[in-house]
């Protein structure tokens, strides 16, 4: 099972994503955290930060937090989970009692 992989140039951290594109509002650094099938989600109140110059974000959640999109970036920004918290975990019921995982 792969939980995360880097597609192209550096690593960059799990739930992370960030471009030096546009201060224009026009996010092109892109995140997915899909914990699906895993029984895992991700808890309610886990907040991204954004760092940089001129930074804009677009966060979406779906599947009762197992899924994670993101859109971040701006005239060099990115967004990230919250560093105090970093990604925190839970377990899915929704998951445990669909059979799903």
């Amino acid at each position: 099972m792969m939980f995360a992989d880097t597609l192209h140039g550096s690593f960059v951290p799990y739930g992370t994503a960030g471009d030096c594109y546009s201060m224009k509002d026009c996010p092109q650094g892109r995140f997915s955290v899909d914990l699906r099938g895993t029984g895992l989600r991700i808890v309610d109140d886990l907040q991204w930060e954004d760092k940089g110059h001129r930074t804009t974000s677009r966060i979406d959640r779906s599947s009762n937090n197992a899924v994670i999109e993101g859109r971040c970036g701006g005239y060099c920004g990115k967004c990230a989970p919250d560093k105090y918290k970093g990604l925190v975990f839970s377990i899915d019921q929704r998951q445990l009692n669909n059979g799903s995982w």
